[in-house]
């Protein structure tokens, strides 16, 4: 499968209202993982719409996403 990445923020509250925003809109795999930091780097929150069987529906949903969404 295929996940799609929506947006990247250092701010989990920001990362989780976009996985809120997209439940919402139907993207009901949504998630958000965080990523450590590194040296002199802050960690990020990562949010995914979900889980994609190929690279053509994920190509749909991040269509649907840009168009729901604004991202």
């Amino acid at each position: 499968g295929v996940r799609v990445q929506i947006g990247a923020f250092a701010d989990a509250a920001r990362a989780r209202a976009l996985v809120s925003a997209a439940q919402r809109a139907g993207f009901g795999g949504a998630s958000v993982d965080s990523r450590p930091g590194g040296p002199g780097r802050p960690g990020m929150f990562v949010v995914f719409l979900g889980e994609s069987p190929g690279a053509a529906e994920a190509e749909a949903a991040l269509e649907k996403a840009g168009h729901a969404l604004g991202v």
